[in-house]
């Protein structure tokens, strides 16, 4: 998957530290199947390892950003009875 964001910011205010620029991510999913009964996945997020502001707060003088996830890469194994 690919997704593309134009800048933005996270507040009403518009605070300049809680915007965040226009960036892009990457992620894949790539699955097999064995025997009808196991299926394997392997993926990965935010391949590029953006670090995207996903919210923020600005009150009583004081400013937090949330940021969201690095990337992150797993496996996942199902089976089915």
């Amino acid at each position: 998957d690919y997704s593309y964001q134009d800048g933005t910011f996270h507040n009403r205010q518009n605070t300049t530290a809680l915007y965040q620029s226009a960036f892009s991510l990457l992620s894949i999913n790539v699955g097999l199947i064995f025997k009808d009964k196991y299926h394997l996945t392997i993926w990965g997020k935010n391949l590029t390892n953006e670090a995207v502001i996903q919210g923020g707060n600005n009150s009583f003088g004081l400013t937090e950003a949330f940021y969201g996830a690095p990337r992150t890469i797993g496996a996942t194994l199902r089976y089915k009875f």
